[in-house]
């Protein structure tokens, strides 16, 4: 069977396992003595990546204390899946812990995704498509876009290094530092003033050659974000109509993968402003609800421990009950 390739043959696979730190006891000592008590030549782990705890608005997350926001509600609300990668990437705990917030989801959407990340994106093609009836225009580079070109590949090099080790987080924040030196080498460079036709021969060369370069980052960033945000990866590939792309590995250097007289569609809108509005409706929705049997039980106290009178039984200690509940939590029991 196929699933065999897999999990009887460890010899030729390199099984990665992500969790939090709380399941590592399992995952790395009782699963796989499991697996060797049966006496047969399972797969079993090579890499465990555990992360730290990650907390919402503040508190910990807790689904029986209805603290935080579950899978399923999370895909009804609106916010598109490649947003919620995004962001959860972004705050990743992977060497300590970091917090859910709302409004923190809102600026990293409207900020680094819009403000920094599609601005650049929309400002190379979109030049291309108004600009050059969406033909990609020849480069000739000088000193200034060889140095860009190296610090392009600096970032480069360090997005492969960070995802090597299983450092997802640094990795993402390396892709939007190559937009936000997108961005700026479009600023300095005025590019949208020099590609105008009222300028002078040398002006226009030096804008077109702008605009090319920024083409060519536009195709590595998209490259890099396919394991983060695909949706918005293959829409930019197929914005750039290079089919290519798709089955091509990431270079580690700046690479022209956008040749002259290629041709671009139109450039399409990526991501949707998340509003205040949003904001307050998510916090409110999701804001902790109380226990509905709370008030049925009676607390008392006995050699400075506090017990709770359930209405189906004896004092049950509260300290041992939330050691439990963690547990349950930890564990995926």
């Amino acid at each position: 069977p196929d699933w065999e390739k897999w999990w009887k043959n460890p010899q030729q696979v390199d099984h990665y396992e992500f969790m939090g730190k709380d399941n590592v006891p399992f995952h790395s000592v009782v699963f796989p003595a499991c697996l060797i008590g049966t006496g047969e030549d399972w797969t079993k782990v090579t890499h465990i990546i555990a992360t730290e705890n990650m907390t919402y608005e503040g508190e910990k997350m807790s689904k029986t204390r209805n603290i935080g926001v579950l899978g399923n509600q999370a895909k009804n609300i609106g916010i598109p899946s490649d947003i919620w990668r995004f962001y959860l990437l972004y705050v990743r705990p992977e060497d300590t812990k970091t917090d859910f917030s709302w409004k923190d989801l809102q600026a990293k959407n409207n900020i680094e995704l819009i403000y920094n990340f599609e601005n650049f994106v929309n400002r190379a093609l979109k030049s291309v498509y108004q600009f050059y009836k969406g033909i990609v225009p020849e480069a000739q580079p000088n000193n200034a876009d060889f140095i860009l070109m190296a610090d392009l590949t600096r970032e480069l090099r360090c997005y492969h290094s960070c995802l090597s080790v299983n450092h997802q987080r640094d990795g993402l924040r390396h892709i939007l530092a190559m937009t936000r030196m997108g961005n700026q080498y479009i600023q300095d460079n005025h590019t949208l003033k020099l590609i105008k036709a009222d300028r002078s021969l040398e002006e226009q060369k030096r804008g077109a050659t702008a605009i090319a370069i920024a083409v060519n980052i536009v195709a590595l960033v998209s490259l890099a974000l396919e394991p983060y945000m695909p949706e918005t990866s293959i829409s930019i590939i197929n914005t750039i109509n290079l089919p290519i792309l798709k089955n091509i590995q990431l270079p580690t250097n700046f690479t022209q993968l956008i040749p002259a007289k290629h041709t671009i569609s139109q450039p399409k809108q990526l991501f949707e402003e998340i509003t205040d509005e949003e904001i307050e409706i998510f916090k409110v929705k999701f804001a902790r609800q109380p226990d509905p049997a709370a008030g049925k039980n009676k607390k008392s106290t006995n050699n400075g421990k506090i017990y709770v009178t359930s209405d189906i039984g004896g004092p049950v200690d509260v300290a041992e009950v939330e050691c439990l509940l963690d547990l349950e939590e930890g564990t995926g029991l």
